[in-house]
């Protein structure tokens, strides 16, 4: 069965990769976060860095169901991982006025299988909240 989602006014609060984190009472603890470059040794080569991002709903959203995504894709188009996350933004008992947030942290596993850019799109709805690059250069191996 299909549902249909309607176009959303959520604004994204950041998003960043990270080596490792955790989601927990409405927080997120994140190791090695802001990665945007990797230096490989050598090519192909697996990797699993978190995708965290935070994501604002406006009041005239709440009790409806939204979609989070996070899609990976090489800068030539090769498409290499789509998450959906269906969500319902709801507001919790004795939250004031205002916004509701949902955090997002999701592994990623990946086989870079070659130099360039790396880009991560998060959306909901559809729509493009973030875009974060992963620059994956070679270097050669120290002796």
């Amino acid at each position: 069965m299909s549902i249909a989602y309607a176009r959303s006014m959520a604004t994204a609060d950041y998003a960043l990769l990270c080596h490792a984190a955790l989601a927990q009472d409405n927080l997120i603890s994140m190791l090695g976060a802001g990665i945007d470059r990797l230096n490989a040794t050598s090519l192909p080569m697996n990797v699993a860095f978190t995708f965290v991002g935070r994501v604002v709903w406006d009041e005239a959203e709440l009790g409806s169901p939204h979609v989070m995504r996070v899609v990976v894709r090489h800068e030539d188009g090769e498409h290499l991982a789509d998450t959906e996350i269906p969500v319902m933004p709801v507001r919790a008992a004795g939250m004031h006025e205002g916004g509701v947030a949902a955090q997002l942290s999701l592994p990623i596993p990946l086989l870079i299988r070659r130099t360039g850019t790396y880009r991560y799109e998060m959306l909901v709805d559809g729509d493009v909240l973030r875009v974060l690059e992963l620059r994956v250069a070679t270097t050669m191996p120290q002796l």
